[in-house]
């Protein structure tokens, strides 16, 4: 986990310097590489259209530096360098921020062609097609090659198999026929799957959400895709043309696959360098990554502000977190710990403190983050006890509160479970006849 502060200090200095020299070397007209100067870089300029390496391979490639200086997560790789699963905690929330992320594509990629007049309305049109078609052929590529793989279906790598196609087909998603753009998803899919393999077995990198996978790799593919599928040299040059429609075509050129290449290794090196600067440098003055006692114990305001406090349960003791932060091979076991039940002894005994907690898991438990799913519960038992209310059998005021007995969760006279048959039921139906 990394320090609040040093996250603001690298997002402003990729913001303000890595990101904006990328953009004007590729989409300015007068950029080094860019496809729109007037003697465009080996004939025709590096072609990226909504940005798969101007964007993608810049986020990805920062990344995957940051994982590498930040190192990996408690718990991840073992002494013998066997790599441990960490799955996500909620695979419902990241199923919904793909389906998010997908939606926003379509104005990611269409919106790049700028104007929705003169003849870029069909452009757009089919900007949204190819991308639609690579991110369905992603989808259908991983829900396959995770179950041959693994035996399973894995929904983690199928919703980033699915970004790893709209990323690949970014950069050409107004150049390629639909046919190329559902290679092109098929082809990033895969790539994803086994980028993901690279990075932990190989590489040895934790890259806890597949940043580098997605955005990296992909992005890389999509940069090349351009052209060693097809590529149409009026599509791209229908931003500035009188007439948009395309013709005529150029059919794997070297010289047009030199370029790309070219401007990929650029945006690698310049990115790479200077992630790599940004990130030792905030490592070795301000600081990079939470102290181990806060990684592997729950979550505090103290270094957070206003990020809630997350427990499971008891919170670890500092002294157990300390522990597993200075014995390597006590972090597993101590990561399992914090992600299941802090409880670890009999299960008599854990039925026991759960029926009768003591008062510090009392207080702890008044700091326990309220899900969604169980406000959404709440704020449904109380619109049907509203719908439907209880009174009493001759309306008469409920002995417990001096409020109406409609507005209340009184159980009515005549329940046979035990729980209309409380001392507190039975008080409320009697004064309720006697009245």
């Amino acid at each position: 986990m990394v320090l609040p502060s040093a996250y603001l200090v690298y997002t402003a200095f990729i913001s303000a310097i890595i990101y904006p020299f990328v953009v004007h070397w590729a989409w300015d007209a007068a950029g080094w590489m860019s496809a729109f100067n007037e003697d465009p870089f080996m004939g025709e300029g590096y072609v990226d259209f909504a940005g798969s390496g101007v964007v993608h391979m810049v986020g990805g490639t920062a990344a995957l530096v940051g994982a590498k200086v930040v190192g990996p997560r408690m718990g991840k790789f073992n002494k013998d360098g066997s790599v441990n699963a960490i799955p996500g905690h909620n695979i419902t929330s990241g199923m919904l921020g793909l389906f998010i992320l997908w939606f926003g594509w379509y104005g990611f990629n269409p919106g790049s062609t700028l104007l929705l007049t003169g003849g870029f309305a069909a452009l757009a049109g089919k900007v949204a097609v190819t991308t639609t078609l690579a991110a369905c052929a992603a989808a259908v590529t991983a829900v396959v090659a995770t179950k041959i793989k693994t035996n399973r279906y894995d929904l983690g790598l199928v919703a980033n198999g699915v970004l790893g196609g709209l990323v690949g087909i970014t950069a050409g998603c107004a150049t390629v026929e639909p046919w190329a753009a559902v290679v092109i998803g098929i082809v990033a899919a895969i790539i994803v799957i086994y980028a993901v393999d690279l990075l932990d077995n190989v590489l040895k990198i934790d890259d806890p959400v597949g940043a580098a996978p997605v955005h990296l790799f992909t992005g890389l593919w999509g940069v090349i895709a351009v052209k060693a599928l097809l590529f149409r040299k009026a599509a791209w040059r229908q931003r500035t043309a009188a007439n948009p429609a395309p013709t005529g075509c150029s059919w794997r050129r070297a010289e047009q696959l030199m370029a790309q290449l070219i401007g990929a290794v650029t945006i690698l090196a310049w990115t790479g360098a200077l992630s790599a600067f940004i990130f030792l440098a905030i490592k070795y003055t301000m600081g990079l990554r939470v102290p181990p006692e806060e990684e592997s114990g729950a979550w505090t305001c103290s270094s957070t502000a206003s990020m809630p406090t997350r427990t499971s349960g008891l919170p670890a003791p500092a002294s157990s977190a300390r522990r597993a932060a200075s014995e390597p091979g006590l972090r597993h076991k101590h990561a399992e710990r914090m992600a299941g039940n802090v409880f670890e002894t009999n299960p008599q005994t854990t039925r026991n403190t759960l029926a009768n907690p003591p008062k510090r898991v009392s207080a702890s438990l008044r700091h326990v983050e309220t899900s969604p799913d169980s406000l959404l519960l709440i704020a449904g038992l109380l619109l049907l006890a509203k719908v439907s209310p209880t009174q009493s059998p001759s309306g008469s005021a409920c002995p417990r509160c001096s409020r109406d007995p409609r507005r209340r969760f009184c159980w009515p006279a005549g329940r046979s479970d035990s729980l209309a048959t409380t001392n507190s039921s039975a008080t409320w139906a009697t004064s309720a006849s006697s009245s």
